[in-house]
């Protein structure tokens, strides 16, 4: 934090647009696992072979953007 506080407002301000993309991204990510998920609730048994891929690239994906942000994972 101590860098944080030596960055000039620009460069506050970058920061905090890069946070909110990310933020954005993750909610993103979030609403397509969700939507994913109730498509395997719905599909038939042709389908959810694709779905359960889509989702669990997604959780792929929110796996390491968690550890890339912070570098825990629950």
């Amino acid at each position: 934090m101590d860098s944080e506080n030596k960055l000039t407002p620009f460069a506050k301000a970058r920061l905090n647009i890069n946070k909110t993309a990310e933020n954005f991204n993750f909610y993103n990510s979030v609403e397509m696992l969700a939507i994913a998920i109730d498509g395997l609730k719905k599909a038939s048994s042709d389908e959810p072979d694709e779905l359960d891929i889509m989702c669990n690239n997604i959780i792929k994906e929110l796996c390491a953007f968690m550890l890339e942000r912070d570098g825990t994972w629950n």
